[in-house]
């Protein structure tokens, strides 16, 4: 009975916890997010006709979990793609009863598939000549 529920809780607590101290190796956090953007593209905005590009992501804090999102400009990704994107990352990587915080960082193209191509390999994204053949 009580004691029974009592245990759930604790271990639901445990859970939290756990995922709020989660650390995410960085190869794994970018292959849920490339899955992400397989699932579903960001929007082309209609002002430029500029796509939101992601080029990686990595995990900058715990307690809370905190993960920055490095793109070609944050103001690409409306709103719903955000909440989206969080959520994703949220199921996919369990973390449960945690808040997590996306920090979208503007980053220089080069750069930062320079960067990513250290540990990653080929990019997250087909280049715009592959999405429109």
């Amino acid at each position: 009975g009580n004691c029974q529920r009592l245990k759930k809780i604790l271990d639901a607590v445990d859970k939290t916890l756990a995922a709020h101290r989660k650390r995410i190796p960085t190869p794994i956090l970018n292959e849920v997010v490339r899955d992400a953007l397989l699932w579903r593209l960001p929007a082309a905005r209609s002002w430029n006709r500029k796509q939101g590009r992601v080029y990686y992501a990595c995990q900058v804090a715990v307690e809370p979990p905190v993960i920055t999102i490095f793109c070609n400009h944050p103001k690409l990704f409306g709103p719903n793609y955000k909440i989206y994107l969080e959520n994703k990352l949220r199921q996919d990587l369990g973390w449960f009863g945690t808040p997590i915080q996306l920090e979208w960082r503007k980053r220089a193209e080069r750069r930062a598939v320079s960067t990513a191509e250290q540990w990653l390999g080929p990019r997250l994204q087909p280049t715009p000549e592959e999405a429109y053949r």
